[in-house]
């Protein structure tokens, strides 16, 4: 299950970036976040790559995809409950 999890955020986050223009991760690593606290970052680095910090996946979701948090409706709970960090480099 998790596995599919992280499978599925990759695809989420990557997929709208690499479908709108010619960007490409050369590695990206996407590790969930068990850190009790809150808040998080996200950065979008001069060089195309990003930076995530123990965000849930709803809001790598939602960023993604442009939307507003009310129009993700419907996700398991884990799309809540579960926060990642991601680290994307591109050539």
């Amino acid at each position: 299950m998790r596995t599919t999890r992280v499978a599925l955020i990759l695809l989420v986050v990557t997929w709208p970036i690499v479908s709108s223009s010619q960007t490409a991760f050369d590695v990206a690593s996407i590790k969930e976040n068990t850190t009790p606290g809150e808040g998080g970052s996200l950065r979008f680095m001069p060089d195309g790559g990003m930076q995530s910090r123990h965000l849930p996946a709803r809001s790598l979701i939602t960023v993604a995809y442009q939307l507003q948090t009310y129009q993700l409706i419907g996700a398991p709970d884990w799309v809540l409950n579960t926060f990642y960090d991601i680290n994307a480099k591109t050539r």
